[in-house]
C-alpha cells in the first residue's frame, strides 16, 4: 500500500483476456502443456504411436478438459 492509503494494481493481457491483480497478488497460472493457440482457438495435440493427432476447441477451458481426457487415455494403454 501507499502511503496514501491506495492499493497498487497491475493489469495482466493473457490470451486476449485483461486481468488485474491488487497488493502484488498474481493470477494463476495454467499448464499449457500440449495446448497451443491457434488464430482465436486453441489447438490440442499429442503425439500417439509415432503419428501427430490434433484436436481444435473453442475455448481455453474445452481444450484443458480436451487435454486431460486424451493424456490419461494414452497414459492408460
Amino acid at each position: 500500500m501507499y502511503q496514501d492509503g491506495s492499493i497498487p494494481v497491475t493489469h495482466y493481457n493473457i490470451y486476449d483476456e485483461w486481468f488485474a491483480s491488487i497488493g502484488g497478488v498474481k493470477t494463476h497460472q495454467v499448464n499449457m502443456k500440449g495446448i497451443q493457440r491457434h488464430g482465436a482457438k486453441y489447438r490440442v495435440q499429442k503425439r500417439v504411436n509415432g503419428q501427430l493427432r490434433r484436436w481444435t476447441c473453442n475455448t481455453l477451458d474445452d481444450a484443458i478438459k480436451k487435454r486431460d481426457a486424451i493424456f490419461s487415455k494414452v497414459d492408460a494403454e
